[in-house]
């Protein structure tokens, strides 16, 4: 036995706790057959050759062999044939390169992969090719709103009409001043709209992206920091209306205002995890985005959007035991003038931590199957 830093090379058979195995090339046909095998001390052959059967009949009878042995679970992606003296033929049997030889056969050995490896490089690619997401993300909106009139400001209308129609009938309802609920409402209603669509369209997240996913060798995750850099731009064309009623009615909430933004990067952590782990529900599972929207009325009257938690007195503790309130009011709190709460800061940490260890479990689980599911 011959060895180098990167090559093994056998001509005759070797024994002990990792086995290798290797039959001569026949001269006639040149075939080689030659597997790694995790066997305790013996030596398995794993086949025999017979000169009689075609290429076709030879490669496919190695196949069945190799993947039905437990000893050797391998996936024969190509096997070489007519080898020439010098001129080896690869084939490629995870993570371990065969290349045979007329004398015998030459194994490359490469560094296994886990599938947690892959998951963290499968965001550090997404981090890295942040142009490439941010272009995706602003051509999606450009053509989702191509030849309209007003694009992504029709949604700001109907944003603004639904402010003020809510505003001017909870007033009344809740016997509370225009001045001090329309803001609240404005701002919540803003957030709400981020949250919802998110909730709402990361269904087709993967199904959506189906022909870039097939065809070009991208990040998965990169479709989702794609998906929610789309709803950030239509969450920007919203702000307007949060400033014309803070202006309207003199509600300038000062520098405290700052603070939204390390509310809004949390929430858009959130976003980006919710969106991969429902992008990954939904190719699987097909009602799940059904299902969802069923359940988006519900959750958005039993959240403290377009009312306070002071309204339910003693139960208030019904309201601050949803999540969604949290991810809404710490981004809402400091656009009306005031810090968030302590319990708010502390909740989203928390669904932030469970959210980022339950979508990391699952992608590293069922990463490998996304391009099946679509």
């Amino acid at each position: 036995m011959v060895s180098s830093a990167r090559h093994v090379v056998f001509s005759q058979p070797a024994s002990g706790r990792w086995s290798r195995f290797s039959k001569h090339t026949n001269r006639k046909s040149g075939l080689a057959l030659a597997i790694v095998c995790r066997i305790q001390t013996d030596v398995r052959t794993i086949c025999n050759p017979d000169m009689r059967r075609s290429k076709a009949q030879q490669r496919r009878g190695f196949r069945e062999v190799a993947q039905g042995s437990r000893s050797c679970a391998v996936r024969i992606i190509r096997l070489g044939f007519r080898c020439r003296p010098g001129y080896p033929a690869a084939t490629i049997c995870d993570g371990v390169a065969f290349c045979f030889w007329e004398t015998g056969v030459v194994l490359e050995k490469r560094k296994s992969t886990s599938q947690f490896d892959l998951a963290i490089a499968d965001f550090a690619a997404a981090v890295r090719l942040r142009p490439l997401w941010i272009r995706l993300g602003w051509n999606d909106i450009l053509s989702r709103y191509r030849r309209s009139t007003l694009g992504p400001f029709w949604s700001t209308a109907n944003m603004a009409i639904t402010v003020l129609a809510l505003g001017a009938v909870y007033s009344q309802i809740f016997n509370m001043p225009i001045r001090q609920l329309l803001p609240y409402i404005g701002a919540g209603l803003i957030v709400w709209g981020f949250i919802s669509s998110i909730m709402l369209d990361a269904g087709a997240l993967f199904s959506g992206s189906e022909s870039y996913i097939k065809q070009i060798r991208l990040p998965y995750s990169l479709h989702a920091c794609r998906f929610v850099f789309g709803k950030v731009i239509l969450l920007a064309h919203d702000l307007p209306i949060y400033i014309v009623l803070v202006a309207y009615f003199g509600a300038w909430p000062g520098a405290v205002a700052l603070y939204a933004i390390p509310g809004f990067l949390l929430l858009v952590v959130n976003a980006v995890l919710i969106s991969l782990a429902l992008g990954m529900a939904s190719a699987r599972f097909r009602d799940i985005p059904r299902i969802i929207t069923s359940l988006v009325q519900i959750v958005f009257l039993i959240t403290p959007i377009i009312w306070t938690p002071d309204l339910l007195g003693p139960r208030a503790y019904l309201a601050y035991a949803n999540p969604l309130f949290h991810l809404i009011e710490i981004v809402r709190a400091p656009l009306l003038g005031s810090l968030p709460s302590a319990q708010t800061v502390m909740a989203t940490l928390a669904i932030t931590a469970v959210n980022l260890v339950a979508t990391t479990f699952f992608f590293i689980r069922f990463r490998g199957r996304i391009a099946y599911w679509i």
